[in-house]
């Protein structure tokens, strides 16, 4: 089933900007408006089309509920979905319980599942957990595992997650630690990885996300990617992310070499790599031009590539300028990018001219380009509105494209030009992603012209 969502959240004000989402993607997009009232209150769908379900403690007729769950579901076809997303929110693991054997009889086929854990799990919830996912979705390819700041949740219950994982399930890929909240608990995603490594042997995809409460070590996370390393040799795909609630983000230039050359040189396979450290105000333009260095000498058949240095303030347009010349032009085999530089203050209109240019004229077999640069005061886009129109026409092949100005001086001419060269061109997006929230330069109308291009477009290529 293929639908097209289109979400625009319109401001009172039509100079303060709005947000364009629209999707024309994947096999399991569908409305909310779908499901019957009875149900639409507690699943929704998020931006990558995932059903997801809200479970709230003590929610009255749970029983009755997930009745009427199964019934309505399968009328509307929607057991066949193979993504499937659990908040639990403050929920006990004994109220977790009957929400998987319920999920697990409604889903039977999924693939994907992405579960979060509330504070209220301990480690005895994980391993009922764990054995409850591995007996009730054994067709699982991808896990992912959210820890919101589980304080009863140490070494013991992770290992022993990872042991009943790795073991239940065969066919696992791709495993994401998502938004573990953690004090101290960083050696306890060392165990968690060493467990892991030894029993979900196939895994080649792998996601860690850390995110630390009160101040750590540079080292430690240099540990820990250490440990990833050492124990994934044969990882396709690493996502790894740093932040620190604290504000205290100690990691520096020559931290960041250190673990991007680790990354790099061990991970002989690597065709994904993801590097998110944002507010880190020890990072500066020798760390940029280190790491653009070793990602294009070390992978340079990398088809996905994910860079996020939001919020590093002392980074100047020279650190932006060592991504667009020394790492750009040579990953020959790049089809994905995402650059997420916003609130980077000093970012000039030059520097981020020269590095669209040199996507556009270097990396033109791209299907998917995001850009984030929102808050980045002196990029206005004037320089490069002389060549924006000819964006959609070297990217032939691009299906989805992200760009996030919000609280920026983007100017409404380069919009404009940026919206006749879409028009103009052969290029058909699945996916289109526009905020412009507060550009008080850009108009409401060519926004929503480009909208109306993307679902005339759409139209046509479905009819």
């Amino acid at each position: 089933m293929d639908q097209a969502r289109i979400q625009v959240n319109e401001s009172k004000d039509l100079r303060s900007l709005m947000r364009i989402d629209s999707s024309h993607n994947s096999s399991l997009i569908y409305g909310l408006k779908s499901y019957p009232k009875e149900i639409s209150g507690r699943f929704h769908t998020d931006d990558d089309g995932i059903l997801s379900y809200r479970m709230y403690p003590n929610e009255p007729g749970f029983y009755n509920f997930w009745k009427t769950v199964e019934k309505s579901l399968k009328m509307h076809d929607l057991g066949h979905t193979e993504k499937l997303k659990i908040e639990t929110y403050d929920s006990e693991e004994r109220q977790i319980t009957p929400i998987m054997l319920r999920a697990s009889r409604v889903f039977s086929t999924l693939k994907c599942l992405d579960i979060s854990l509330s504070q209220k799990v301990n480690n005895f919830g994980m391993t009922i957990l764990a054995h409850q996912i591995s007996n009730s979705f054994p067709h699982l390819e991808e896990l992912s595992l959210r820890l919101y700041s589980c304080p009863e949740v140490d070494s013991e219950g992770l290992k022993a997650f990872a042991r009943i994982i790795g073991l239940g399930l065969s066919n696992l890929r791709r495993f994401n630690l998502i938004d573990s909240t953690m004090e101290g608990k960083e050696v306890d995603v060392k165990n968690f990885l060493l467990r892991l490594s030894k029993c979900a042997l196939k895994l080649t995809h792998l996601q860690v996300n850390l995110t630390i409460q009160g101040s750590t070590s540079e080292e430690l996370i240099k540990q820990i990617v250490s440990e990833i390393t050492k124990r994934f040799p044969n990882l396709q795909s690493l996502n790894l992310s740093y932040f620190n609630m604290s504000g205290v983000n100690r990691v520096t230039d020559e931290g960041l070499v250190a673990m991007t050359d680790d990354i790099t040189s061990k991970l002989k396979k690597l065709k994904c790599l993801g590097l998110s450290f944002p507010s880190c105000f020890y990072i500066r333009d020798k760390g940029m031009e280190k790491v653009s260095e070793l990602i294009r000498t070390n992978t340079p058949n990398l088809q996905s590539l994910s860079l996020c240095f939001q919020h590093c303030d002392e980074m100047t347009p020279l650190g932006l300028e060592h991504i667009a010349t020394r790492l750009i032009p040579y990953l020959k085999n790049l089809k994905q990018l995402s650059l997420d530089f916003g609130n980077v203050g000093r970012l000039t209109d030059e520097s981020f001219t020269n590095l669209m240019n040199q996507i556009s004229t270097h990396r033109q077999n791209l299907t998917k380009l995001d850009l984030k640069f929102a808050r980045c005061w002196r990029i206005s886009g004037d320089l490069w509105g002389k060549t924006a129109g000819k964006l959609f026409t070297q990217l032939k092949k691009l299906k989805d494209f992200s760009l996030d100005f919000c609280w920026n001086n983007f100017s409404d001419s380069t919009f404009k030009k940026l919206c006749i060269g879409f028009e103009e061109s052969d290029v058909q997006l699945n996916r289109l992603k526009l905020n412009f929230e507060n550009c008080r330069s850009i108009n409401y109308d060519a926004v929503r012209k480009f909208q109306d291009i993307f679902k005339a477009k759409l139209k046509a290529s479905t009819s």
